[in-house]
Parts: structure tokens; C-alpha cells; sequence
């Protein structure tokens, strides 16, 4: 465990926010390229279910897409700014005959969350499921974080999956 700490503490204190990302992204892929569960959908009675993923364009958010597509779901991919890598994630699901739905959001804005919810349930029916993947860190280093930044983690982070 100490390893990993020490790991983490490198990452969040490359000053450069590019090579921080990079290195966060490459570390969080390291763990997915394992394979994944398959699931039988009438297992686990998920068929036809509606799940919304927030921040399911990529990562974590883009294995449990492909995942619920896979067990038979509808995976809605909400994303904040990345369109392409989104749509990437619902191309994917068709071309092996799933089906899945995009919507955009800042889930920071409470406003934007509560109209993509309605977004969804217009285009997709009801939300089955609800994975609160979506989350945020500070682009400065620790010692440097402004209030206005932490504002936003918490935002993103903590008070959208609430509401």
C-alpha cells in the first residue's frame, strides 16, 4: 500500500498538467486491460435496463458502458467536454449490435444534470441504473489549490452524485 500512495503523491505533483494526465490515464488503463467479466443477461436482469454513466467516454467509465451493453443494457454515456471519445464509446457498442445513447453535461451545474436526467428519459425511458463514474482532480499542484478550484472537485465530485 505504501508504494501506491507514494505513486499517487508523484502523479498529483507533476506541475506539468499534460504529463500528470498521461501518466494518471496510463495508470488507470494498466488496471482495465485485464479482461473483462462477461455477464448473461438474464443472470443478472439487466436486459433492456437504461443506465446512465457519467464520465463513461473513457477509463473506468467506458469498461462498465461496454459492460452493461454487453449484458444486454441501454448505457446512455454522459460526457462534459470530450464528444469524439464518447462517441466513440457508443460507436463501439452498435458495431456489436447494442444500442446506447450520448448526452452532454457539466455535472457540476445542477441545472445541466437535472435536464440531461430529463434528456435521457425522453429519449431512452426511465434510469434503471445510475453510475456515478464522473470526477474531477485539481490541475495545480496540492499546495497551490485555490478555493476556486477545490470548489469545483467538490462540485463535480462530491455534490453531483447527490443531486
Amino acid at each position: 500500500m505504501h508504494g501506491a500512495v507514494a505513486r499517487a503523491q508523484q502523479l498529483l505533483n507533476l506541475s506539468n498538467r499534460q504529463d500528470r494526465d498521461r501518466a494518471i490515464d496510463a495508470a488507470a488503463m494498466k488496471h482495465m486491460t485485464q479482461k473483462l467479466p462477461q455477464f448473461d443477461a438474464a443472470t443478472i436482469g439487466i436486459a433492456g435496463k437504461v443506465a446512465l454513466i457519467t464520465g463513461g467516454g473513457r477509463n473506468i467509465g467506458r469498461a462498465v458502458a461496454l459492460t452493461l451493453a454487453g449484458a444486454g443494457a441501454l448505457p446512455v454515456v454522459l460526457y462534459h467536454e470530450d464528444k469524439k471519445t464518447a462517441q466513440s464509446v457508443c460507436d463501439e457498442i452498435t458495431a456489436a449490435g447494442g444500442r446506447a445513447g450520448l448526452v452532454q453535461a457539466d455535472i457540476g451545474d445542477i441545472a445541466q444534470c437535472q435536464a440531461a436526467v430529463k434528456k435521457v428519459a425522453a429519449e431512452f425511458g426511465d434510469i434503471d441504473i445510475l453510475i456515478n463514474n464522473a470526477a474531477i482532480r485539481p490541475h495545480s499542484k496540492i499546495s497551490q489549490i485555490t478555493p476556486a478550484e477545490w470548489d469545483r472537485v467538490m462540485a463535480v465530485n462530491l455534490r453531483a452524485p447527490f443531486f
